[in-house]
């Protein structure tokens, strides 16, 4: 029983002070530091008959140059606060311009590719006209290797027919003299048969 203190020291609080007697409308006084009501029972700074009132006369003497360093802190941080803000204005102009920067690339690039496209299409379009053209100049000797096979099976038919006209003069030509032979002929055998009539009469 005796070692419970001291395992768990323990010192009851001190009791509530009652409210002030000629002020009973203010709030209890607080419990560790009654002086900041200026309580009648005493305070840190002095007996119970020193008003609270010279202590706050002694804190707002030293207002001014607390003020002042307020002042100089809050003017330092509104600078600060101005030139942030003007290095996010700067950094997002800087921001603006890179992306209008990489928009007028991306838009000189996408000109680029229309142009080479175009000149890939007028290339495709000048690749296809000479292809048509010879196409068409095939077409052209084809035509003109068929007139000309044409003509040639032409002169072949008239040759054929020529040979044929000189093999039929010749025929003839071997009618009539088989013809003439054979009328010399019959004037041979005719004139000896006169003379064999001759022979015979004599």
């Amino acid at each position: 029983m005796l070692l419970i203190p001291m395992c768990f020291p323990y010192r009851p609080l001190p009791r509530r002070p009652l409210p002030h007697r000629d002020f009973p409308h203010r709030p209890l006084p607080h419990r560790d530091f009654p002086w900041i009501y200026g309580t009648s029972h005493g305070s840190m700074f002095g007996p119970a008959h020193v008003p609270v009132t010279t202590l706050l006369r002694c804190i707002s003497a030293l207002n001014p140059p607390l003020l002042h360093l307020n002042e100089a802190s809050t003017a330092l941080r509104r600078n600060e606060a101005s030139a942030a803000l003007r290095g996010n204005e700067a950094s997002a102009a800087l921001r603006g311009n890179e992306a209008s920067a990489a928009l007028r690339g991306n838009e000189a690039s996408a000109a680029l590719r229309g142009n080479e496209a175009s000149a890939a299409l007028r290339g495709n379009e000048a690749s296809a006209a000479l292809r048509g053209n010879e196409a068409s100049a095939a077409l052209r000797g084809n035509e003109a290797s068929a007139a000309l096979r044409g003509n040639e099976a032409s002169a072949a038919l008239r040759g054929n027919e020529a040979s044929a006209a000189l093999r039929g003069n010749e025929a003839s030509a071997a009618l009539r003299g088989n013809e003439a032979s054979a009328a010399l002929r019959g004037n041979e055998a005719s004139t000896a048969l006169r003379g064999n009539e001759a022979s015979a009469a004599g």
